[in-house]
């Protein structure tokens, strides 16, 4: 998308010159036609349009200091430029003089917490210097929502979140795609699209049909024949499994390599895919590849695992594994001088949560509580649970519901009880669809995941409204379940009655759409039941909280931190902004690294957060987001 809106800018700048090639103007008219069909024309305001790929910045110059987004723009011009090297200074200058399109793409790549902190700098410094410069700057920046909680210079930019496709749109994007790929084949873009029209009025399926992706992959696999599954695990893998059977069943000369040992091919995009999704943690390694050699080393070890002699007499097979892998397949794939990785993120993060369950269940699940509060392997840990609910395996559905129920258990060092992930896991995956057919495991799910309405409000309340709402559309037990998860908050805490009350103004917000149900709209009506008395106000808890902080046994060093910690919890609760104090937000990052001081904290916030809403939001959306994005890929290996 971010690609598409550059393109709009740039061909509305070229719009109308006399000096166009035959292929520019074919591709200006291009633009209008596609444009067209959106309802849109072309940009009226003519903008000099550029856009960064954030992950690429961080991984060139995430720790350096002295860098800034203006001089690294320079440094990409110059490179496409046929009139030597371009001066900041003379960008800044432009800048003033000629209106800018630019496309910030990919935040939620960039993960590690420091650079990620200096990147947020970067960019609230452009738009407040071009704001003081009154320049006309028009500013995109993109982000998965998982993990967003910066508020980046909210009183420069506006927050817009993209909705899902509505079934209609799928069907109508599924058919463009399916003539684009199958373009004279009459017969199979008929049968592609009359599966769609099928799914899209089919409520299991109808999930699926949310990104322009997954309707891309979805008319694949139909276009294959083959079946489709109401949860994204499913979808993304029966990709994998069309591909793999299309290249294995060609007349080539690597299809006996991949009939051979499909095993191992699997084998080495699993390991691949882990080993990109763990570098990309790193700051500087944030668009992570890997180098011809080293996709040469995991082969080999892949091989000798399987006790193959890759040095030896199966050295042959080796470098034909790694043909088929990045030849045939065209998962892993070259990016230029930089080596080989996946071309689209989601099948990287696909090939990791492989990875990840592959083992002992016992391994498997201590892998998942590790990596569950971590934004940057979010997609991948619902992968996972994916593959787990995907086997009839009644043990392994058991073992995750109870993962899921339990993760915030002990986990001091990010205060699990004072803001917990569960609920919110629990939510994904019933909006994933993985549980859909299993109610005994779903109602557990939404049981926990209806606890955030006992939460302070949160920025993605909206978020979890739209899930909690599609929930309800499925059925009346469903919505009942949902009513009766509002009238226990209704009639709990004040925090409680607050957060159900702006989730009751949200319902009739996000609900809507041809296959949303009249009932559904109901939940903004229900009341707290009757008889029921609310829960009092609690008492102030600061004085218990000192008590639990003076009698907690403590190290030297640990009461040193606690210490510093604890008077910085002080003056957060004072402050209603987002402008914390970095040495506030550090002190309470290091008593939590530290075991003991963990356990005093947690123990101590237990007092004064029922109370608190403000120092909840600050230690939510200040302090641990920072803990969360600790890298942890070592540590699943």
């Amino acid at each position: 998308m971010s690609k598409f809106l550059v393109q709009a800018y740039r061909a509305a700048m070229l719009a109308g010159a006399s000096d166009l090639s035959r292929e520019h103007q074919e591709v200006i008219s291009g633009m209008e036609g596609a444009l067209k069909r959106f309802g849109r024309a072309m940009p009226q305001h003519r903008r000099w349009a550029m856009r960064i790929d954030l992950a690429e910045y961080a991984h060139e110059h995430g720790f350096e200091e002295d860098s800034t987004l203006i001089r690294y723009i320079a440094e990409r011009v110059s490179k496409r430029s046929n009139l030597g090297n371009v001066m900041p200074s003379a960008l800044l200058a432009w800048m003033k003089r000629w209106p800018w399109f630019l496309v910030l793409d990919g935040l939620d790549e960039v993960t590690e917490p420091t650079v990620r902190k200096r990147l947020i700098e970067r960019v609230t410094e452009l738009v407040t210097h071009a704001e003081a410069d009154d320049c006309d700057l028009f500013v995109v920046l993109t982000t998965r929502p998982i993990g967003y909680t910066e508020n980046i210079a909210p009183t420069q930019f506006e927050r817009i979140d993209l909705d899902y496709l509505e079934p209609r749109q799928a069907v109508h994007y599924g058919t463009l795609v399916t003539k684009v790929r199958l373009r004279n084949d009459l017969d199979r873009i008929e049968k592609v699209v009359r599966q769609l029209e099928k799914a899209a009025e089919d409520e299991a399926l109808r999930n699926l049909l949310r990104t322009p992706l997954q309707v891309l992959i979805m008319t694949i696999i139909v276009g294959a024949a083959g079946r489709l599954a109401p949860d994204r695990f499913s979808l993304f893998w029966g990709y994998y499994d069309i591909v793999f059977r299309r290249e294995r069943d060609k007349q080539t000369s690597l299809n006996r390599i991949l009939q051979e040992h499909g095993q191992q091919i699997q084998q080495l995009h699993e390991r691949i895919g882990f080993e990109l999704q763990a570098r990309s943690e790193a700051g500087d390694r944030s668009n992570a590849t890997l180098t011809h050699q080293e996709l040469e080393d995991f082969t080999w070890e892949v091989l000798h695992e399987a006790g193959f002699k890759p040095s030896g007499i199966d050295a042959d097979l080796r470098s034909k594994i790694v043909a088929a892998a990045t030849r045939r397949l065209v998962l892993i794939a070259p990016r230029g001088d930089e080596g080989y990785g996946f071309d689209v993120r989601s099948l990287q993060e696909l090939m990791a949560a492989m990875y990840l369950t592959a083992g002992p269940l016992d391994v498997v699940t201590a892998r998942l509580r590790t990596a569950a509060p971590s934004p940057h392997w979010r997609n991948t840990w619902i992968f996972a649970a994916g593959r787990l609910f995907s086997t009839p395996q009644h043990h392994e559905h058991k073992a995750l519901v109870e993962l899921v129920e339990s993760i915030d258990d002990g986990a001091h060092a990010r205060l699990g009880h004072v803001v917990p992930i569960g609920p919110r896991l629990a939510l994904e995956l019933i909006d994933d669809g993985m549980a859909r057919s299993l109610p005994k495991w779903r109602d557990r799910l939404i049981a926990h995941g209806l606890r955030v309405l006992q939460e302070p409000i949160s920025t993605d309340l909206h978020a979890v409204a739209r899930i909690l709402a599609r929930f309800a559309d499925v059925g009346d037990e469903q919505r009942k379940t949902v009513a009766e998860g509002l009238r226990d908050a209704l009639g709990g805490s004040q925090i409680a009655r607050s957060t159900a009350e702006i989730f009751q103004a949200l319902v009739g917000l996000v609900h809507e759409g041809p296959y949303s149900r009249p009932g559904t709209r109901g939940l903004a009506e229900v009341l707290r039941r009757p008889g029921g008395s609310m829960l009092p106000a609690p008492a102030d808890g600061w004085a218990d909280f000192d008590d639990e902080i003076a009698t907690h046994p403590l190290s030297e060093d640990a009461l040193g931190k606690v210490t510093s910690a604890v008077a910085a919890i002080r003056r957060m609760s004072q402050q209603s902004g987002t402008d914390w104090d970095e040495k506030d937000v550090d002190a309470i990052i290091a008593g939590l690294a530290d075991d003991q001081g963990a356990l005093a904290l947690a123990a101590a916030l237990h007092h004064v957060t029922a109370h608190e809403w403000n120092l909840v939001r600050v230690l939510r959306d200040g302090v641990l987001p920072a803990v969360y994005r600790a890298a942890v890929g070592e540590l699943l290996r």
